[in-house]
């Protein structure tokens, strides 16, 4: 009865042991995948927010905003702009 026990406790224990390892090993893979989608957002917010400038700099004197047909594919470019960044803006806490 003694062998038996040990036995299965040795079998638990193993099975313990690799499981924890894979699920370290698939936690390090997840956190390897969120860098990669963090870096990818903070690029893509960079762009956007260059966009934004080099659009403002366009119309600096508002010729684009203030035309009927021009103006209202500028505001939405705008508000499309706006809420991208909005969407990626760092959160300081």
């Amino acid at each position: 009865m003694l062998i038996f026990l040990v036995i299965l406790l040795s079998v638990l224990l193993t099975a313990s042991i690799v499981l924890n390892i894979l699920i370290w090993k698939a936690g390090e893979r997840q956190l390897a995948i969120n860098e990669l989608y963090s870096n990818w957002i903070s690029d893509w917010r960079a762009q956007v927010l260059k966009t934004w400038v080099h659009m403002k700099m366009l119309d600096e004197r508002q010729m684009f905003e203030k035309d009927d047909e021009v103006g209202i594919v500028f505001q939405d470019m705008k508000a499309l702009i706006q809420s991208l960044n909005d969407r990626t803006e760092e959160t300081t806490e």
